[in-house]
């Protein structure tokens, strides 16, 4: 394979962030609004309330594929991992030269400018390291950053990361398809992450034939999380049901500042429709169709409303484990 270019011309005008006034017309595209660099497919963005900016980061593809020597199948499949990276202006997160490794936490250097398979560091050294880090090729495609109150204190100022799923990790199966909750406070994860709904792809998890791809996330002004859909244009609604001012309901522990159920038992519980993979019976929160048009609706509105194309996918398996995230 042939080196990269160094310096690459295309950082010029791609994989960085370029900030404009929003009160201003006219303005043009120039390299001094340039605000953050390396960062390659940014596309969710969020602020917490404390002013911290966050945006997601599609990891690089093809490593076993274009470096067999360097990279085993399986190294292939898991790295590198997929960012949440808090933005800063005058950043460098590393594309193309760096990669993030999660499995040894650390910037690497990439083979085309001289990496090992992930034991040199080099320039990476300098580069700004992930928030948080999830395994290789989920495709997190939004991140909304819940600043509600409808939902229990836990979740706020956390993430909710919409991953549209993969379409390279054979000859593994493939992942992602799903909304994950990672927790984050003062520009780092908080703790590890876990899938808060699933089931989106239905029975095939692949591009071609998943029933749906989770790619958007917004928050309703009475604090709903609404998840859209990218193949038939469906939107659920995810409301919370109880009191959110409790933050350990009943038959329930702490664990890495998140709520699990404390049987096993618990955890399995399936309404009709899509799961909330945080939820014990009788069920915390409520998950609705929505029409693929809508409009916001006050705290004080039904959420019965259900759209008449296809039904949603179920979900069946154990709740997974969270993913690893970053320490701090």
């Amino acid at each position: 394979m042939s080196p990269g270019l160094n310096p690459c011309s295309e950082l010029e005008t791609r994989a960085g962030i370029w900030r404009y006034d929003a009160n201003k017309t006219d303005q043009v595209f120039s390299a001094s609004e340039r605000y953050a660099t390396g960062i390659r497919n940014g596309e969710g963005f969020g602020f917490d309330k404390a002013g911290h900016l966050y945006v997601t980061q599609h990891g690089r593809d093809q490593l076993s594929q274009n470096w067999s020597k360097l990279y085993t199948v399986e190294q292939g499949v898991e790295l590198p991992a997929e960012e949440v990276v808090e933005l800063k202006q005058g950043g460098d997160y590393g594309w193309p030269e760096c990669y993030y490794d999660q499995n040894q936490e650390k910037l690497v250097l990439a083979p085309e400018y001289g990496g090992d398979g992930g034991k040199i560091v080099g320039v990476c050294a300098s580069k700004q390291a992930p928030a948080a880090a999830f395994p290789g090729h989920l495709a997190p495609n939004d991140l909304l950053i819940y600043t509600g109150m409808q939902f229990p204190e836990p979740y706020r100022d956390g993430a909710f990361i919409a991953f549209h799923g993969s379409w390279n990790r054979a000859p593994r199966e493939q992942a992602g398809y799903n909304v994950v909750f990672q927790p984050l406070a003062d520009g780092k994860a908080a703790g590890d992450s876990v899938v808060f709904a699933d089931g989106f792809a239905g029975a095939h998890k692949d591009p071609g034939r998943a029933a749906f791809r989770p790619s958007g996330l917004a928050m309703g002004p009475d604090g709903a999380l609404y998840v859209g859909d990218d193949v038939h244009g469906r939107i659920w609604r995810v409301t919370y049901r109880g009191d959110a001012a409790t933050r350990r309901p009943r038959g329930w522990l702490r664990r890495r500042r998140l709520l699990w159920p404390r049987s096993r038992a618990a955890r399995p519980y399936r309404p009709k429709g899509l799961i909330l993979m945080l939820g014990a019976p009788p069920p915390i929160f409520r998950c609705r169709q929505a029409p693929q048009r809508i409009r916001l609706r006050s705290a004080t509105a039904s959420s019965t409303e259900k759209s008449a194309t296809a039904p949603a996918a179920d979900v069946t398996g154990p709740m997974p484990r969270g993913h690893r995230s970053v320490p701090t």
